[in-house]
């Protein structure tokens, strides 16, 4: 079995073939490949709203790069921030992805924080 970072290079090239890059980096950009078996290939998103606009628009070409490229019929699971707990079993596999999570958060709060000295103001105000 290829590892789960292959793969997911490998679907979004194919994806890139299938559209134009601008649906990709909008919506692909922080999606990570949190689990990977024969039967389903588990994405993560931070943002609900990109996690519905991937299984509503996306999930086809992405079941068919994965049929096309590694002849698999692995479904597609998409998790947020309040489904990613459950893709997992162990106490383990829990606690790293909360620590993966939280990194996450961090960077993006830094970016938040990068953006609004860039604007001059914060946010909210």
């Amino acid at each position: 079995m290829y590892s789960p970072d292959y793969v997911w290079a490998k679907v979004l090239n194919y994806l890139e073939n299938q559209l134009t890059a601008i649906p990709i980096s909008a919506y692909f950009d922080d999606a990570q490949v949190i689990e990977l078996t024969e039967e389903k290939l588990v994405l993560y998103s931070p943002s609900e709203f990109r996690r519905n606009t991937i299984i509503q628009r996306y999930t086809d070409y992405i079941q068919d790069a994965l049929k096309e490229i590694f002849n698999s019929d692995a479904k597609l699971v998409v998790l947020d921030e309040n489904g990613v707990i459950t893709a997992t079993s162990t106490a383990e596999e829990k606690k790293d992805v909360g620590s993966q999570l939280d990194a996450l958060k961090g960077q993006f709060a830094d970016q938040l924080k990068d953006l609004e000295a860039l604007l001059g103001k914060r946010l909210g105000d």
